[in-house]
């Protein structure tokens, strides 16, 4: 993947996959980290949308495996061969908001700051709907 900018696939810190007794879904102290006792509530993982231009398909399958590595839930753009339809396209559109619906926060691939008008459109229902939004590089 393109260099790491404001909001990268991280380790630590900021937008990062939290590590046990942090991040969405932790409850009761427990994280993503910590192992189940006996009764003990598994803790859901992070769910992380991906968003970005699918010209930028090599890209978006590192912070993928990146992110699911980490421990993280991942829902991205559909790749698709072949052409598209108005209807398929919009259908798809349609698709990719409800699993920012789903996700704790968003993370923007945009290798070298490019950022085209449907994930702008994205970025903005993100911020709308309170999610917190990220990106690989500066925009």
């Amino acid at each position: 993947m393109a260099s790491a900018g404001a909001g990268a696939v991280p380790s630590a810190g900021a937008g990062a996959v939290p590590s046990a007794g942090a991040g969405a879904g932790a409850s009761a102290g427990a994280g993503a980290g910590a192992s189940a006792g006996a009764g003990a509530v598994p803790v859901r993982p992070e769910i992380v949308c991906l968003c970005g231009s699918t010209r930028f398909t090599v890209e978006l399958r590192a912070a993928n495996r990146e992110l699911t590595l980490a421990g993280a839930v991942v829902v991205a753009p559909s790749e698709v061969d072949g052409p598209l339809t108005d209807d398929q396209r919009t259908a798809l559109g349609t698709l990719h908001l409800r699993k920012i619906d789903l996700a704790d926060r968003v993370l923007v691939v945009n290798p070298d700051g490019y950022v085209g008008e449907s994930t702008r459109q994205e970025i903005a229902y993100a911020r709308a709907a309170g999610k917190p939004v990220s990106f690989t590089d500066s925009v």
